[in-house]
Parts: C-alpha cells; structure tokens; sequence
C-alpha cells in the first residue's frame, strides 16, 4: 500500500505542477474541469448514487455548468481589470465568477457548522438528494473558478505570476497536511472530531497551522519579501490551512454518513481523486477570495 502511494504521487505531483506552470489559459481551465468532472463522478456515492446513470447524470450537471459559465465569460476574460492587474490596488472578477465564490466562502462557513455539529447536523441533509447535491456543486464549481482565477491572474502581462501564486496555495494545503501528519503521529491524543475523522487530533491540526506558518516564513526570506507582510501573509495563509481541514473533514462526514471508506479506486493506494483534492477544493475558493479583499 504505501509503495503504491509512493508511486502515485511520484507521478501526480510533477504532472500537476507541469499542468499548473505550462498550461494556457484554455488548456488549464479544460484540465481543471478534467479533474472537477472527476470529482463529481465521485460525488455520487456519497450522495447514494450508484447506479451508473445517476452517476453520469450528476456530472453532466457539473459539466453544463462550467460549459455555460466559461462559454458566457470566457476564462481568458476572467478579470476584469486584467491589463493592469499588478498596479492596481483592487482586483475584480467578473460577476458571475465573483459572486460564486462568495457563495462559496459563505458554504464553507456553514460547512464548518455542519462539521463540527455533526452527527446531529445530519438529520437536515443525511436522506436529502437535493442538498447533497447542492453541497456538491458548491464544492466542485467554485473549486474549479478558483483554480482558473489564481492560474489566470495577470497571465497576459506575467505568464508565471499566477502559476507561482497557484503553487503557493497548494504549498499552504501540503503543508498543512504534512504538518498535521508528523505532528499527529509523533504528539496526537486529543481526538479533533472523532465523531468525523477518528485518526485527526487536535495535536495534528496544529502542528499543520505551525508548518504553514513555517513555509510562509520560508517563502518570505526566499522572495526577500518586507517583514511587515509577513503577518498579513500568515493570516491568509492559516485561514487557507484551517478551510483546507474543514474541506477534508467535510468529506469524511459525506463518507461516514453514507457507509463508504473511500470516493473512489482510481489512484492506486489513495483510494479516489476527491480524497487527495478535498483540501484543496475547499482551501482555493477562500484563498483567492482572501487575496483578492485582503492582500490586495
């Protein structure tokens, strides 16, 4: 099992990076919707989806939704004030994409009501498909906006700019996992939500919020950043760390609620794709909602 996992993310991890650094526009909003389409796939079970019909049903909903916003506004015209992006003290998306990811901000907000009231919170969306699914689409859409948006930031003035913010985001979700992980192991033995996630200790999530603080330490000494920036950085990047863990926990309770361990088989030794992007579907969204309001 773990040679597996060795193997899978030696391979994932440069594709995604290549993906992330070399794409255009065009190709990368089409991988990321590759990737959501993927996720919405598994979505169905823990919607009690299994038939395979049903299944494709609910990814052609994700899949007409990113057709018609990216047919209405096409990615490259993401922002709205793009030709100028680096000297303005503001930056805007255009509506329809701003707007859903204020939607989903105030969705992570209720997330983290819902997971931390769990199991008495499941009576209010445990046997109803509709919510289920509308807890999906709230999650993958605007998953896939914000990937788009970050990656798309400047690109016509400063192709990398985007890609580097892109890769700083991930760092904060890797981070936070490592983190979580080592400190879990070697000091975890208060159980975060074991109602949730049996295996997460409260040890664990904040060893994860002190490896991001390390990395934005790291990064900021690296780009010989002002020291001034460097607690407004930390703010976004602990908010970022702290969604990324309500997102992973958010799945684990879908999970729990429907009986399954894992979204899916399609990566060898790390069950399904949104078992590996639970983090970072929910960290995205808020992230670039915090650069956008709060950095800039």
């Amino acid at each position: 099992m773990l040679k597996q996992r060795i193997i899978t993310a030696l391979v994932l991890a440069p594709l995604t990076l290549a993906c992330v650094f070399f794409l255009g526009a065009e190709a990368f909003a089409l991988f990321c919707a590759v990737v959501i389409l993927i996720g919405a796939w598994e979505w169905g079970p823990l919607m009690g989806l299994n038939a395979t019909i049903s299944r494709l049903a609910f990814m052609a909903v994700n899949a007409a939704i990113i057709g018609f916003l990216a047919f209405t506004v096409p990615v490259e015209t993401m922002w709205l004030n793009d030709h100028q992006l680096l000297s303005e003290s503001a930056l805007k998306l255009q509506p329809i994409y701003q707007n859903i990811l204020l939607a989903a901000g105030v969705w992570w907000l209720l997330s983290t009501a819902l997971v931390y009231s769990y199991p008495n919170s499941a009576a209010a969306w445990r046997d109803n498909l509709v919510v289920k699914g509308l807890m999906g689409l709230l999650t993958l859409i605007p998953a896939w906006i914000a990937f788009v948006a970050i990656r798309t930031l400047d690109i016509n003035n400063h192709f990398y700019f985007g890609a580097t913010l892109l890769f700083a985001s991930l760092a904060i979700v890797w981070a936070a996992d490592v983190g979580a992980y080592f400190f879990g192991k070697r000091f975890g033995k208060r159980k975060l939500m074991p109602q949730v996630s049996p295996n997460k200790t409260l040890e664990g999530f904040l060893g994860g919020l002190f490896a991001v603080a390390v990395l934005v330490l790291v990064l900021n000494l690296s780009f010989s950043i002002e020291l001034n920036h460097y607690l407004p950085y930390l703010m976004v990047a602990i908010i970022t760390a702290i969604v990324s863990a309500v997102g992973d926990l958010n799945e684990s309770m879908l999970k729990r609620a429907a009986g399954i361990k894992d979204s899916g088989s399609i990566l060898p030794g790390h069950g399904g794709l949104l078992d590996r992007i639970d983090s970072l579907v929910a960290a995205a969204p808020v992230f670039i909602l915090l650069y956008m309001f709060v950095l800039r």
